[in-house]
């Protein structure tokens, strides 16, 4: 009797064993076919949709002062047209600052998206981000090819801005230096003129010799 009850907890133990080997072998199974199939499954978790960098939404890695060939900022009806003659900028005809330029570049490709704003064009109006109330700012480049950009305003801090891609309802809150050039000046975007140059910023005319 004692040596049947002996074999039977013996028999128990050996299936309880087997058992649980299948579980763990099982979970580690599991587990593998879950980080193998990672790459398929990740992008219909929620954070995995969020972008950090703007360019990764605008494609501002694209543009640079030495691709770009025109680019403008247009707020109402005020525009500043900026064209590329050679390796100089130059607005109304005057030589723009070549350092104020690269920052400007440099400051979109830099940018950055907080969120999602808004996807309804209803919303426009009241983030800025219209024609006629926010800043469109306009790259040509490649011999013709344009793109556009409507900055609006500003969020209680006033680093970041809300914007839009022209053609598109999403507005987004984005952070970027070059916003803060938007508004500058003619006078603050070219270079300082020497003395002798007449007050248009143009050599003075040559005199006549009596």
């Amino acid at each position: 009797m004692a040596r049947f009850g002996f074999s039977a907890g013996v028999e128990f133990k050996k299936k309880y064993m087997n058992k649980k080997i299948l579980i763990i072998l099982a979970g580690t199974f599991l587990v593998l076919l879950i980080g193998a199939s990672f790459p398929a499954w990740k992008k219909y978790i929620p954070f995995s949709k969020k972008a950090s960098v703007v360019s990764d939404i605008f494609d501002f890695r694209s543009l640079s002062e030495s691709t770009a060939e025109i680019f403008t900022i247009q707020k109402g009806t005020d525009k500043k047209v900026f064209t590329k003659r050679g390796s100089d900028w130059f607005l109304d005809g005057k030589k723009a600052v070549f350092e104020n330029i690269r920052l400007f570049f440099e400051g979109f490709q830099k940018a950055e998206t907080k969120e999602r704003i808004a996807k309804n064009p209803e919303n426009h109006a009241d983030l800025g981000v219209t024609h006629e109330s926010g800043y469109v700012v306009t790259f040509t480049y490649d011999k013709g090819k344009s793109i556009a950009y409507i900055i609006g305003n500003s969020t209680p801090g006033e680093t970041t801005y809300f914007m839009r891609k022209d053609g598109s309802n999403d507005v987004y809150a984005v952070t970027s230096v070059a916003f803060y050039k938007l508004s500058d000046t003619i006078d603050a975007w070219i270079e300082k003129q020497k003395e002798e140059q007449g007050k248009d910023g143009l050599a003075p005319p040559i005199k006549k010799k009596q």
